[in-house]
């Protein structure tokens, strides 16, 4: 199963603003870029997917921008890291518990930003409730950081679409 098209679009114009101003660099520059963000979008998203798991919102904090906005599917808007994790934390102590699988399907890389469209599974369960599957498609927004780490900027999920 692959992103919609809506996503990327989506994907294609956050990356072509973010390289109007971009340096000229080597074909070989590229890709040591591009696997290096690859490689710690990866691990960012292990970091992201046992911190929900194991129900741990301030984990969730650290993986966010400040100024970071969640937009899951048919909900306003999400805005500030702390927010964002006091949302999870809430659900959370609803006895929330949720198993997530996440699958990249592109990343593309320019400067200090990358964009992430791929598709998700999360199966959850509120107390005593029967548990509840869902599947979709996902875009994430990503910022490197100074100690070489990539932290979500924009965070978008939704239904899967019907190819």
């Amino acid at each position: 199963m692959n992103a919609s098209p809506a996503l990327g679009r989506l994907a294609t114009l956050a990356l072509a603003i973010a390289t109007i101003a971009l340096p000229t660099v080597s074909a070989e520059d590229r890709v040591t870029a591009l696997e290096e963000a690859s490689k710690g979008i990866g691990a960012s998203n292990a970091r992201y997917v046992a911190a929900i798991e194991r129900g741990d919102g301030y984990a969730i904090l650290d993986l966010y921008e400040k100024d970071a906005v969640l937009i899951p599917s048919s909900q306003p808007p999400i805005r500030g890291n702390a927010v964002i994790a006091g949302v999870w934390n809430e659900l959370f102590g609803k006895q929330l518990h949720i198993s997530l699988r996440l699958v990249t399907d592109k990343i593309e890389r320019s400067c200090d930003l990358a964009t992430e469209t791929g598709t998700f599974t999360m199966t959850g369960r509120l107390k005593d409730k029967p548990e509840q599957t869902q599947t979709g498609d996902y875009f994430a927004l990503w910022r490197l950081q100074e100690n070489g780490g990539w932290k979500l900027e924009w965070h978008y999920w939704g239904p899967a679409h019907v190819k």
